[in-house]
């Protein structure tokens, strides 16, 4: 089969249209495939010059790719996850009245961090009470990783050796606690972000 050119408006079709549209706003969980040929010793090369989660290094691994087509799985959200999230963060179990906005001051803020698409994240956070429909349209309630570390600007990994842990400390600590205030989800997100959000909450 011939090779057809994957310019920037094919680009932007296959995300707006095939993954935002018609799979992750139905809650799939969204794979696209594509492949380069490259030399181990290359592979090699790259690997030990970047780390395999920066940007640059995706930069020099996903150039050049050769698309093949995007997959939409379906993977539904185990039974009792609803009840579970409403009992944490209201007290109650599904199908109990329960004031929303009289117990908000109580409520515990559960927080969803996951690598699916943000579409994705949405649809099940949404299913599952992590938030509501009126939240979703409050900024600040869901952001990428990439948005997430933009946000709250410059950090450090410190090691306590009381604790025998690392700890973060922030440029800014004043404005990671005002995006944790509201966050609740965090999607496209890496184990980089995963640590810094449990970290700083810590």
């Amino acid at each position: 089969m011939d090779r057809i050119d994957f310019d920037e408006d094919d680009h932007y079709k296959v995300l707006s249209t095939v993954v935002s549209t018609s799979m992750a706003q139905q809650g799939l969980k969204t794979l696209s495939y594509a492949y380069k040929q490259m030399p181990e010793d290359e592979l090699n090369a790259i690997m030990q010059q970047y780390h395999i989660e920066s940007e640059d290094f995706r930069e020099q691994i996903q150039s050049g790719l050769v698309y093949l087509g995007t997959f939409g799985l379906e993977d539904p959200v185990r039974d009792g996850v609803g009840s579970s999230i409403q009992l944490i963060k209201y007290g109650t179990l599904l199908g109990e009245n329960v004031d929303r906005k009289k117990g908000a001051k109580n409520q515990v803020n559960i927080r969803m961090i996951t690598g699916d698409h943000i579409d994705t994240a949405l649809h099940v956070a949404l299913e599952v009470g992590i938030i509501t429909e009126e939240e979703q349209h409050i900024k600040g309630i869901f952001m990428t990783g990439e948005a997430f570390r933009a946000a709250i600007g410059g950090y450090e990994r410190v090691w306590d050796h009381n604790a025998e842990r690392y700890n973060i400390v922030f440029d800014d600590t004043a404005a990671f606690n005002k995006v944790k205030s509201r966050l609740r989800i965090i999607a496209r997100a890496t184990a980089e972000d995963k640590f810094i959000l449990v970290a700083g909450i810590k």
